[in-house]
C-alpha cells in the first residue's frame, strides 16, 4: 500500500503490524503535515459500525497521555484512522533496546495510570494494555493508543491478558489495571 493516496494521506512507512492492521507514516496534503494512518484489514460491516463508534468515543477524549485520533475514513474496502505521528515508537520498542531508568518509570507509569483513569471516567475501556499500545515522545512522555479497539475488533493478546478475559469475560476497568500491573512488571 505504499505510495497510496487515501483522501488526504500519502502512505510513505509501514511502521507497525498486528492481526487486524498495519500502521503507516503518512504525509496529510495539504497541510503537509506527518501522521500516522491505522488501516484495518478488511472487516465485516457489524465491525466496521463498531470501529466508527469507537472512533466516536475516542475522538472526544481530550487528555494529554491519550494519542489523539484526528479523523477516520474509509478507502476501498478499508476503514482507517489518521492518528497522531510519534516517531520515537512504542515502549515496547524502547524496552528492546534499553531499560527505563527508575526516573523514567516514576514518569512514564503515572502519566499511563492518568490516561487509563481519565478513558475509565468516560465510559471507555483499552481492554489490550500492553507496551505496544504505549507510545513515546521523544521527551520520554507517555501516551496510551488503541482504546477499545481488541474488544470492537474481536481481538486480544494473549500475553498480557486478564484473568477474567481468560475466564472467557468481557475487558473491564480489571483488564486494565491488570495490564497497567503487567507493564510495571515489564519495565521493571
Amino acid at each position: 500500500m505504499l505510495g497510496q493516496i487515501l483522501g488526504d494521506y500519502e502512505l510513505q512507512q509501514d511502521i507497525g503490524r498486528g492481526p487486524s492492521a498495519t500502521v503507516y507514516t503518512a504525509r496529510q496534503h495539504p497541510v503537509e503535515r506527518y501522521v500516522a494512518v491505522k488501516v484495518f484489514e478488511p472487516q465485516p460491516r457489524e465491525v466496521t459500525t463498531r470501529l466508527k463508534d469507537l472512533y466516536a468515543q475516542i475522538e472526544r477524549l481530550d487528555h494529554t497521555h491519550v494519542l489523539p485520533v484526528y479523523a477516520e475514513g474509509r478507502w476501498q474496502d478499508r476503514h482507517y484512522w489518521d492518528l497522531r505521528y510519534m516517531p520515537a515508537g512504542s515502549l515496547k520498542t524502547r524496552l528492546s533496546k534499553q531499560r527505563l531508568t527508575l526516573e523514567e518509570i516514576d514518569q512514564v507509569l503515572p502519566q499511563i495510570a492518568s490516561a487509563l483513569a481519565y478513558a475509565h471516567g468516560h465510559g471507555l475501556i483499552h481492554g489490550d494494555l500492553k507496551p505496544t499500545d504505549v507510545l513515546l515522545d521523544h521527551a520520554g512522555q507517555a501516551f496510551v493508543a488503541d482504546f477499545g479497539t481488541a474488544a470492537a475488533l474481536g481481538r486480544s493478546a494473549t500475553t498480557f491478558r486478564a484473568p477474567e478475559v481468560w475466564r472467557g469475560g468481557a475487558p473491564d476497568m480489571r483488564s486494565d489495571v491488570y495490564g497497567l500491573g503487567a507493564i510495571l512488571y515489564e519495565v521493571l
